[in-house]
């Protein structure tokens, strides 16, 4: 059997990094008043592209967001969003939440309010097969039919290479410690994608996030670990008032069941 052979892609997928000068001009005309807005491509995702998010589980929470609950706890986020400075292009998202864990306002999960942003342990940019992030939308609909293809061979991608990872909890989160912590936090400084993707919100949210997720699978002493190397290394602001918190309920915690013994 022949293996398949990859075809090029059309050149106004081509990474930003390969433009001249003057193609960048070009491409930044299109974007702002040749291509298809939002309302244009929206009917189109909806028709082609929405049914391919509820084949495989997701539910549509926005026009932009689709979710899905993985039993017993992950939740398995999915963005298209168009850009406000350049309309005629969008981008992708995929995100990985936690159900028992908090909202970034300290409210419980909702996942009706979730916000990739700020809600999600982790997300990753979802890209086409050049590594480029910029999904242009197209300057006629056979363009944006040509688009949503690339979409869904995107999201195939991730859907096999990045949301497997989260699926059989609390594997691989269960055993995040400060070590990954701070290969996480030099790599997002040095602007680069982790096997697990980008720490959702801040490093500060994110090394809570996970202090109270070992809480939760009951590893007191790598909660503890998280919630000091946060207090010692970050500016916490108000922030530092749940990293206290937490810290003396667990210390609490721990004489309870000393004294218990």
């Amino acid at each position: 059997m022949k293996a398949k052979v990859r075809m090029p892609l059309p050149a106004r997928f081509r990474c930003s990094e390969e433009l001249t000068q003057a193609e960048k001009n070009e491409r930044f005309h299109r974007y702002h008043f040749v291509n298809l807005k939002a309302t244009d491509v929206k009917p189109l995702l909806a028709d082609r592209f929405r049914p391919i998010l509820k084949a495989a589980g997701f539910r549509r929470l926005s026009d932009s967001l689709s979710a899905r609950l993985v039993h017993p706890h992950y939740v398995h986020c999915f963005r298209v969003s168009f850009s406000a400075v350049s309309p005629g292009r969008l981008f992708v998202t995929a995100g990985i939440a936690l159900d028992l864990l908090p909202l970034s306002d300290w409210s419980a999960f909702t996942l009706t309010r979730i916000n990739p942003d700020t809600d999600c342990l982790f997300t990753t940019p979802v890209t086409l097969p050049n590594g480029n992030p910029e999904f242009d939308s197209g300057a006629s609909q056979t363009e944006a039919l040509e688009t949503i293809d690339q979409l869904t061979a995107a999201f195939m991608s991730v859907e096999r290479g990045y949301f497997q990872k989260f699926i059989a909890f609390p594997e691989p989160v269960g055993s995040l410690s400060v070590r990954d912590v701070l290969a996480l936090h030099a790599e997002v400084n040095a602007n680069h994608v982790s096997q697990y993707g980008r720490c959702g919100a801040t490093i500060e949210f994110f090394t809570l996030r996970l202090a109270l997720l070992q809480r939760h699978l009951g590893n007191a002493a790598a909660s503890r670990a998280l919630l000091e190397h946060g207090l010692k290394n970050y500016q916490l602001y108000d922030l530092g008032k749940r990293y206290r918190a937490l810290l003396g309920e667990m210390r609490a915690e721990g004489l309870a069941a000393f004294g218990a013994t």
